[in-house]
């Protein structure tokens, strides 16, 4: 090198990106589990947005409000300034501070009056621990559990059938769903199980060529008969397409 080159050695500093876990739901239910996931949300000091999102999505991958649905948004926010105690990084949050979880359903434009977000204390009490999530659906409302804690109970916006994608992202690590997860396993096969009416039935895609016959002996009274995609019954909100036709006997 030359006598007026030098080389520096400046630090650059590498920007950490938080992690997306995403899960498509393959079955339809009105009740029972709809999501468990055991996780681990880091210490304080490796927090990067002080935040984690579970989204239930709508016909989207990510919770893009230009189109789908976010069926159920919840936003688990840190106040990692405002503690009680702090011991090896891991935080104890003040109750009613600015650690909170929102619950929220937002939808596309043509289906934007969903009710606006509830705000609730953070049931995670602290940081650098492990978590279980079970989301439970009900008739009217969802039952979301944290660490086998009391529900909360959140309204629904949007049928619980609806969700068909699950993107968990912000500070969160070593999502294991259902699947993975033998604490989750456990709890799926000890709770109700859904099982559609007697009088719905579920049908593979269909591709060219291939029919649907339905036999029977048609009653005194018409018989309606309704073609469902991705749906469980019709609603005025879902983007999905039906058609129905009557059976009158002659």
């Amino acid at each position: 090198m030359g006598k007026d080159i030098q080389l520096l050695d400046n630090g650059v500093e590498e920007y950490q990106q938080t992690l997306k876990y995403n899960k498509k739901i393959m079955s339809l239910k009105s009740y029972g589990i709809i999501l468990c996931f055991d996780a681990y949300v880091p210490k304080a000091k490796d927090m990067i947005d002080n935040r984690f999102r579970i989204n239930l999505l709508h016909d989207s991958s990510e919770p893009y409000y230009a189109f789908g649905i976010t069926v159920l948004q919840l936003t688990f926010k840190f106040a990692t300034q405002k503690y009680i105690s702090l011991r090896e990084n891991n935080v104890t949050f003040k109750r009613g501070g600015d650690s909170y979880m929102e619950i929220r359903t937002e939808g596309s434009k043509e289906y934007s009056h969903m009710g606006g977000p509830e705000m609730r204390s953070n049931p995670i009490g602290q940081t650098g621990v492990h978590i279980n999530v079970v989301i439970y659906a009900e008739e009217f409302f969802y039952n979301i559990s944290i660490n086998g804690g009391d529900f909360i109970h959140y309204h629904h916006r949007f049928p619980p059938w609806a969700v068909n994608h699950v993107m968990i992202d912000g500070d969160i690590k070593d999502v294991k769903f259902e699947e993975d997860s033998s604490q989750c396993q456990k709890i799926i096969n000890n709770s109700i199980k859904f099982e559609l009416p007697p009088n719905m039935l579920e049908v593979k895609p269909l591709t060219d060529m291939e029919t649907i016959v339905i036999t029977g002996k048609i009653s005194k009274f018409p018989i309606n008969v309704t073609f469902l995609n991705g749906a469980i019954e019709r609603h005025n909100r879902s983007l999905k397409k039906h058609f129905s036709y009557s059976l009158r006997p002659t």
